[in-house]
């Protein structure tokens, strides 16, 4: 898993959590989350295993080509405030390390765990 923390690390979509969300959240729902609040959703959101578990999703979405999966996960990319999933293009690097870290040296895929 830690081969596929450096790329999710560098998204946007990381970044956007890390950096301004809260007050974000915040100020658009006119203060029905308090700071507090949306510091702990974020802090849960900035977990591994829950950046791993969006990643996943989205990576199946995104191979599958699922139409009715795509259109949920663009209503979750849309949303005004606390965006959870990347951008097409931003998530690119992410799949790329998840393609990568399912091949054997031998070029054979294998699974993904998600604890390493």
């Amino acid at each position: 898993m830690e081969a596929l923390m450096k790329p999710l690390a560098d998204t946007d979509a990381i970044k956007y959590l890390r950096d301004e969300a809260a007050q974000q959240a915040v100020d658009a729902t006119h203060g029905r989350y308090s700071k507090r609040e949306a510091d702990k959703y974020i802090n849960y959101l900035l977990t591994p295993h829950e950046q791993w578990a969006r990643a996943y999703v989205q990576y199946i979405i995104t191979k599958t080509g699922d139409a009715k999966l795509a259109q949920q996960l663009d209503a979750r990319r849309d949303r005004p405030y606390l965006k959870s999933q990347w951008s097409d293009e931003g998530f690119k690097p992410v799949a790329t390390a998840i393609d990568n870290s399912w091949r054997h040296k031998d070029g054979r895929s294998r699974p993904v765990r998600a604890d390493g």
